[in-house]
């Protein structure tokens, strides 16, 4: 949700209503905040990031590809990493 920055479905169910406004990448990187940006300019983009993944003692290189729904204040995305 890009006006209050919140997850409203994930594979992940307990992080469902987080809010991720402020969240940073391992890398420092404002990640929601910039897909939100890029989408609403472009539509849909890619992001790259470094992330750490819980459980893991060492980020990971993970890219995101991302859209807005149409008519939506929505972004969906999907990532996979190197």
């Amino acid at each position: 949700d890009m006006e209050d920055f919140k997850i409203i479905a994930h594979r992940v169910p307990r992080i469902i209503g987080w809010n991720v406004k402020d969240y940073r990448s391992a890398d420092g990187k404002l990640i929601f905040q910039e897909m939100a940006n890029v989408a609403n300019a472009a539509g849909s983009g890619w992001i790259t990031y470094d992330y750490l993944r819980s459980g893991e003692q060492k980020a990971r290189l993970k890219t995101t590809y991302f859209l807005k729904v149409p008519g939506k204040n929505v972004i969906v995305g999907a990532g996979y990493y190197e």
